[in-house]
């Protein structure tokens, strides 16, 4: 053998020895070859439908599985992010307001990888109110939040992540990263170039626009052939465009609470998916996806195990409100709500006439609510139903008891 050909030998099994010793060293001993990278891509404020419109996500999705119908479980952000990273809907995780922390006794996604031997980072984009206890000592190896207003733009965002990847990379170990934008969230302040002025919402739309454009850099830059990656929202937007209220945090309106959620698993085929799916089921997908082990009692159940399960969402945040006045436009009830074989209702905690039943079907713009009275056993079934969150496991068998068959 020559001598430089022995070198390149060299250099080659001294490498795999190099990683392999990280891998180890961090904690990740298992036979095989190691687990794919993660990586969850999520968005404050975006719709489902704006969402389609991202040239990015067509692109560099295309192999995905895309849930047309995923659920979030708040329409605003601590709650939201909280479930997404426990598996946990809020009435479990303890965190429904600005302030509440996640308890320690409950496992969070990169915690329970960072077990596993991965690399953890996050980066958030958002301030102080998307912490929520995510930022744990011992889950990240290392952790960006800006807590200062305005926001970080996509552009920033993008930029530090290029360099949370290339860390990642560096680390030598299956690497779990989290990166959070907040465009389009308010307030709305794109580039010019990105406004179109025959767009019905241009402010919000641009906001769409600009992130496409800076995301798609990051997404050219991930390993898709290594890569679980999950791109989604944290809630939806109303922008008048299907009833009279412009926000997110008081109303549970499928604009707020259904969000754009695609899977990219190397090796899975991917393809549009009809059922109704939530975002509490990402955790337990994830973990399944890399063969990690988790304690049972999550709310969520693998995206692909094609198990149809009733959703939960809420908002407490019209508690809140002290201006009579706004009062009159939102409300001042805490609500949940809960889909299910095509019927969707809207319980206000606080008042119980003021609830809304939906038949998603026949209606899925909410416009007309079903009668009350006359949909008296709709509403009853499906008040019980979501009674059965507070429960400690949302099963097949609990299910059963109140008349739901799950098959």
């Amino acid at each position: 053998m020559s001598r430089s050909r022995a070198v390149l030998s060299f250099a080659v099994v001294a490498a795999v020895l190099a990683s392999l010793g990280a891998w180890l060293h961090s904690g990740g001993l298992r036979f095989g070859p190691p687990p794919p990278n993660v990586v969850i891509i999520s968005v404050d404020g975006l719709r489902h439908d704006y969402a389609k419109t991202m040239e990015s996500l067509e692109t560099f999705f295309r192999e995905a599985s895309v849930f047309e119908q995923a659920i979030t479980s708040a329409s605003y952000t601590p709650p939201s992010l909280t479930s997404l990273h426990t598996g946990l809907f809020p009435l479990k995780h303890g965190v429904h307001l600005m302030g509440d922390s996640l308890p320690e006794e409950h496992a969070m996604l990169g915690e329970i990888l960072k077990r596993e031997g991965f690399y953890t980072e996050a980066l958030v984009a958002v301030n102080i109110i998307a912490r929520a206890g995510l930022d744990r000592e011992g889950v990240w190896d290392r952790w960006t939040n800006y807590n200062e207003l305005p926001y970080k733009q996509a552009d920033h965002v993008t930029d530090r992540a290029l360099e949370m990847l290339g860390r990642a990379t560096e680390s030598r170990r299956p690497y779990f990263l989290w990166v959070h934008y907040f465009d389009p969230h308010i307030p709305f302040r794109a580039p010019g170039e990105y406004y179109d002025r025959s767009d019905v919402r241009p402010e919000y739309h641009a906001e769409v626009r600009f992130l496409d454009a800076e995301m798609s850099r990051l997404l050219e830059r991930i390993d898709w052939t290594n890569t679980i990656v999950v791109f989604t929202a944290d809630h939806g937007w109303g922008l008048r465009l299907e009833h009279d209220y412009e926000y997110h945090y008081h109303k549970l309106y499928e604009e707020q609470i259904r969000v754009p959620l695609l899977v990219h698993v190397p090796g899975r085929p991917g393809g549009s998916i009809s059922r109704q799916v939530r975002t509490v089921d990402v955790f337990p997908t994830v973990l399944e996806e890399v063969g990690a082990e988790y304690r049972n009692g999550v709310d969520g159940v693998n995206l692909f195990s094609e198990r149809v399960m009733p959703t939960y969402s809420e908002t407490n945040y019209p508690r809140l409100e002290k201006d009579p006045k706004r009062i009159a436009q939102v409300g001042n009830s805490a609500l949940q709500a809960i889909r299910w074989r095509g019927l969707k209702l809207i319980y206000a905690v606080d008042d119980p006439k003021q609830s809304l039943l939906f038949d998603l079907e026949a209606d899925p713009k909410e416009e007309k609510p079903l009668d009350l009275n006359v949909h008296e056993r709709d509403f009853i079934n499906l008040f019980w139903l979501l009674q059965s969150f507070t429960a400690a496991d949302t099963t097949d068998d609990l299910l059963r008891s109140l008349g739901y068959a799950t098959d």
